[in-house]
């Protein structure tokens, strides 16, 4: 299952961080001989074996900062304090405090001649905190007689997440070897956010609201079988695959708190603005409101067969055809087909053209977030919402695709390896976020719909149309010494460039504002917030117990946006840089490993932001917020793993 609502950043300095992983790897249970003799199972030992192997891990990942100094004063202006008071009061920048726990299962049985009954189950638990933007003492969100020297919103959130996958699958019935299965998934996420107040409730507003609950789940139920055939004419069997599936897809947006969502009436209590409307709701995270709540569903009914036959003993053809349909969007079929050739036993050329489908998620459809921000609020708009209609917005359509590769793969000499491959792909309405639209008439718009006081506001859409065109290499030389160990040398470098094609109208509500659906400020989220290139070097050596890994990793330029209110000259861009990761390893017995290592060694930072970028933040993030390495520095560990 996948999460879908996420929250985004953290809570107090660690430079370096430890982290112990505690693992269970696997238990197998092979039955003894005469045991499967007595059942009757043995002529299909060879095949299917009983067995139950057992996972879990224990993971505390504790929090990081790497936020500036507040700017200005944190108090009222003449407050004597503010020449006094530490300005080092956020903790929104970094990594959030994680603990998770995961146990996994995976079980087999053989229950007949050919035939196997099994389940694999996982179950996760996950608890964060990651801080906020912090509210001096002088902004007039902050209730003072509760926070007298300001408030550092916590935002928490609680995940439940399990899947069982139950089955019976045969080698062999029928002529055919096949698989039938049935799948049950649920993920749930309950945010709260905690050190904080509704500044319209006074002095009676809780501290800790609930804010959200998300729920999806999966059930899915089919049949997925392959049968060899052998005619005289082709050097090879030629293989069919086919299957069938039924999912049913749910998802549900639960609302928050009522004291998260409601105006209580109170005024601002003190300060110069005393008396003047206070803002409603949560403050950071405005709570999901009754109107926003929603359960969603859909039916999918999904086939495929697929062909894979030699026209030679050198040549490969493969043909897939693939149809899906939808209770909301319709069916959709797509195809492919594929080619390989091997000129001789270390060379072999391919190429691939395909056709594809991309259904908007449900939460893609119904998402809802709400930001209070010092001075306004901003909201992610459910798109079938009254409110998203309100500013244009129109049902959701599923992303079209087309991609073509070709590709060589190659032995060079015994221990040398390379795979080389290019790429185009097309996407025709692309899923993607609009712009943030602002203003006046934005807020009157909404509020006229029954959503007062958001002044920026975004919801999924369609925009553009994009091709992406690209490579990779990668290549592999293994160099064995007599005395010195094996040394293993692999490079890769991936490039990917995306432009946009065609722009889709935007609405005329939107138009006749002066605004665009896709603005140049999305353009470079689209198309620059990562780097086109990435190229790593590593090198592995083993000589008995004994390990080294060595990697050498460079990513090209970006672009960050701190803000959609900048301008393209405020914009912070990023050069390349290079990180090193090392590990060394040892082998205390055969079963039981120890290493220490460290990703990012030489504790390399992205460059800072710009001024205008720092500032337009409050100076909470002193680098760009997408590098590609994050911006925390190096983390150092120590890990262990025991097999039985």
């Amino acid at each position: 299952m996948t999460n879908r609502a996420q929250l985004a950043h953290p809570n107090f300095t660690q430079m370096a961080e430890i982290i112990f992983l505690p693992e269970i790897t696997r238990v197998t249970v092979n039955p003894p001989k005469s045991a499967c003799a007595d059942s009757g199972f043995q002529p299909v030992w060879s095949l299917f074996k009983q067995s139950l192997n057992v996972a879990a891990q224990i993971s505390n990942q504790l929090s990081t900062n790497r936020s500036g100094d507040y700017p200005g004063n944190l108090y009222f202006s003449g407050d004597p304090r503010n020449k006094t008071a530490s300005k080092d009061v956020q903790r929104i920048a970094g990594t959030p405090r994680t603990l998770l726990e995961t146990v996994s299962t995976n079980a087999a049985y053989p229950v007949g001649a050919g035939f196997e009954v099994y389940n694999t189950s996982t179950f996760a638990h996950k608890d964060m905190v990651q801080a906020q933007t912090y509210r001096a003492p002088s902004n007039d969100t902050v209730v003072r007689a509760l926070y007298p020297d300001g408030m550092q919103p916590l935002a928490l959130a609680e995940e439940y997440d399990f899947q069982v996958d139950n089955g019976i699958r045969a080698h062999n019935f029928l002529g055919m070897q096949w698989d039938a299965y049935v799948n049950y998934g649920r993920d749930s996420m309950k945010t709260l956010i905690a050190n904080t107040d509704n500044p319209t409730l006074g002095v009676e507003s809780p501290r800790t609201f609930k804010t959200s609950l998300f729920i999806s789940t999966e059930l899915a139920a089919g049949l997925r079988a392959t049968k060899f055939f052998h005619p005289s004419a082709l050097p090879k069997p030629l293989s069919l695959s086919y299957g069938f599936e039924y999912r049913f897809d749910t998802y549900q947006v639960g609302a928050g708190d009522l004291g998260s969502v409601i105006d209580g009436g109170m005024p601002i209590l003190d300060g110069p603005n005393a008396g003047k409307p206070a803002a409603a709701g949560a403050v950071d995270k405005f709570g999901v409101p009754a109107m926003a709540g929603s359960i969603n569903n859909r039916g999918i009914y999904d086939g495929y067969v697929n062909m894979d036959l030699y026209l030679t003993k050198r040549w490969e053809w493969t043909f897939g055809g693939h149809v899906a349909g939808y209770d909301d969007v319709g069916i959709h079929p797509t195809g492919s087909i594929g080619t390989r050739y091997d000129i001789n036993s270390r060379l072999a050329v391919r190429a691939n053209a395909n056709t594809g489908y991309r259904a908007p998620t449900l939460g893609e459809e119904a998402f809802f977030a709400e930001t209070t921000y010092p001075t306004y609020r901003t909201a992610q708009l459910p798109v079938n919402s009254t409110w998203a209609k309100s500013l244009g917005a129109s049902r959701l359509k599923g992303e079209q695709s087309r991609s073509f590769s070709v590709g060589v793969d190659a032995t060079l000499l015994p221990d040398w390896t390379l795979t080389a491959n290019l790429y185009r792909i097309s996407i025709n309405d692309r899923l993607f976020n609009t712009s943030q639209f602002g203003g006046n008439e934005i807020e009157n718009l909404l509020a006229g719909a029954g959503l007062p006081g958001v002044y920026y506001a975004s919801y999924y859409s369609n925009p553009v149309n994009t091709t992406t065109s690209g490579g990779d290499i990668a290549t592999s030389y293994t160099w064995r010494t007599a005395r010195a160990g094996t040394f293993q040398f692999r490079f890769s470098v991936n490039i990917g460039d995306t432009q946009i094609s065609h722009y889709n109208a935007t609405p005329a509500l939107l138009s006749g504002m002066g605004l665009s659906t896709f603005n140049r400020t999305n353009e470079e989220y689209l198309l620059h917030s990562s780097p086109r290139n990435v190229e790593n070097l590593t090198v592995l050596w083993n000589k008995g117990p004994y390990s080294i890994r060595v990697e050498e990793q460079r990513f090209g330029a970006y672009t960050w946006v701190a803000s959609p209110s900048l301008q393209q000259t405020q914009w912070t861009y990023a050069g390349p840089s290079y990180i090193t990761n090392l590990e060394i390893g040892y082998d205390i017995f055969k079963r039981w490993h120890v290493a220490a290592g460290a990703y990012n060694v030489g504790n390399h930072y992205p460059a800072r932001a710009n001024a205008a970028s720092r500032a337009a933040l409050q100076n909470s993030f002193l680098y760009a917020g997408n590098s590609p390495y994050g911006f925390n520095g190096g983390m150092y560990y120590v890990k262990t793993s025991l097999r039985f």
